[in-house]
C-alpha cells in the first residue's frame, strides 16, 4: 500500500493547480460582437407623429395662402378704382372741354372756334398725357416734342408740408427733370379734369391758361392730389403749334 506523506500530498496539490493555470491561460477568449443597425428616420414621420404641432403648420400655411389670396384681391381693387377714377377725369375733361367750346360760340364776340385753337387744345392734351405716360417710358422724347427748339420752363410746387419748391429751367435743366421723373420706381401719374381758363391770341401767338388735377399713385393706390394751374405760351413752327413757355403751380393734398 503506497503511503504519503503530508509533505507530498501538499506538493502534488501545487502542480496540479500550476498544470490547470497554465491550460487556462492556452485557452482563447470568446468575444461576442454586437451588430448595431442605424436606419435613416424620415424628419416628416417624426412630425406626423405629433399631431398637434401638424396641425398648427398646416394652419400657419393655410393662413399663409389666405394673405397671399387677400393681398392679390386687394391689388385688383386698388387697380379697378384707379381705373375708373381714370374714366371720371376724363370724362370731366370732355365734359369740361364741351361746356367751355359751348360758352365760346355763345358769345357774340367768338361765334366759332378756330382750327388753330382746336389744334392747340389737342396739344394741351398732348402736354398732359406725355406727363401721364412719361414713368417706365424708354424716353421722354413724347414729352420734348411737344415743345419748340429753344424754350422755358417755371415750376411753382406746394407739398403736403406746405414747403414750396420753385425752379426755372432751359432745355437741357427741363430734360434732366422730365428723366428723373421718368425713372420713378412704383409710381404713376394721371392729369386729368382739364378746364380752360383763358385763351388769347396776338401776333401768331397764343396764350393758354388752364386748370387740371395731377393725381400720384404708389402701387396703383391714390396718395396724392395735385390741384395745378398752368400756363403756356405757343408759336407755329413748320405749320405745328409748339411750346415756347410752360409754367405751372401745383398744390398738393394728401387723399385719405
Amino acid at each position: 500500500m503506497i503511503k504519503f506523506s503530508l509533505k507530498s500530498l501538499v506538493l502534488f496539490f501545487i502542480f496540479i493547480s500550476f498544470f490547470s493555470s497554465c491550460n487556462d491561460e492556452k485557452k482563447p477568449e470568446t468575444i461576442i460582437v454586437e451588430k448595431t443597425i442605424i436606419e435613416s428616420v424620415d424628419s416628416s414621420a417624426i412630425r406626423d407623429d405629433d399631431p398637434e404641432k401638424a396641425e398648427m403648420e398646416s394652419d400657419i400655411l393655410g393662413l399663409a395662402s389666405k394673405s397671399e389670396k387677400e393681398e392679390k384681391e386687394i391689388k385688383e381693387l386698388h387697380k379697378e378704382i384707379k381705373d375708373l377714377k381714370t374714366e371720371n377725369d376724363d370724362l370731366k375733361t370732355r365734359n369740361n372741354h364741351q361746356a367751355d367750346v359751348i360758352n365760346v360760340l355763345a358769345t357774340e364776340k367768338n361765334p366759332t372756334i378756330s382750327d388753330d385753337e382746336l389744334n392747340i387744345r389737342s396739344l394741351i392734351q398732348n402736354l398732359n398725357n406725355a406727363w401721364s405716360n412719361i414713368i417706365g417710358a424708354e424716353d421722354i422724347s413724347e414729352l420734348t416734342n411737344l415743345f419748340l427748339p429753344s424754350y422755358a420752363v417755371s415750376m411753382t410746387s406746394i407739398g403736403m408740408d406746405d414747403k414750396a419748391a420753385v425752379r426755372m429751367m432751359m432745355p437741357d435743366e427741363f430734360e434732366k427733370y422730365a428723366n428723373s421723373v421718368r425713372k420713378l420706381s412704383n409710381t404713376s401719374l394721371l392729369v386729368g379734369n382739364v378746364n380752360f381758363v383763358y385763351f388769347q391770341r396776338r401776333d401768331g401767338v397764343y396764350s393758354i391758361v388752364y386748370s387740371a388735377v395731377l393725381r400720384i399713385y404708389k402701387d396703383d393706390v391714390a396718395t396724392e392730389d395735385k390741384s395745378i394751374v398752368s400756363t403756356v405760351t405757343v408759336k407755329k413752327l413748320d405749320n405745328q403749334w409748339k411750346i415756347g413757355k410752360y409754367s405751372w403751380v401745383s398744390l398738393g393734398d394728401e387723399i385719405k
